[in-house]
């Protein structure tokens, strides 16, 4: 498949002209297929299992990134989550305390006309 690690060094995929695009974990079995391409003139029923192999490969990188994405999804919301309960608890500890200063101020003022 596509593998973790890039496969075809740069300087291959500049010597094989592979388009900047394509130039990913996949370019090390595009490079035999485009040269098998220009070998036989682009006929559709030549190259097929290189086709074959790029095609699934790409396939599985797809997917590969959309549950990398996915998984990322899933922390920024549960992360997200969290930090919206926590500032909820900063801003009931603020509001506490402020209405506790508010009152403090209220009593003393209250104590003062009194006296």
């Amino acid at each position: 498949m596509g593998g973790k690690e890039m496969k075809a060094t740069q300087e291959e995929m500049v010597k094989e002209r592979v388009p900047l695009g394509y130039r990913d974990f996949c370019a090390h079995l595009l490079i035999p297929l485009n040269r098998c391409r220009r070998e036989t003139f682009y006929l559709p029923w030549k190259c097929e299992d290189q086709r074959h192999s790029y095609e699934k490969a790409a396939r599985h990188r797809v997917i590969s990134l959309s549950d990398a994405e996915q998984t990322l999804l899933h922390t920024f919301e549960s992360e997200k989550g969290a930090r919206t309960i926590m500032l909820q608890r900063e801003l009931t500890l603020e509001v506490v305390i402020d209405l506790t200063a508010k009152a403090i101020k209220l009593v003393s003022t209250l104590s003062l006309t009194r006296l």
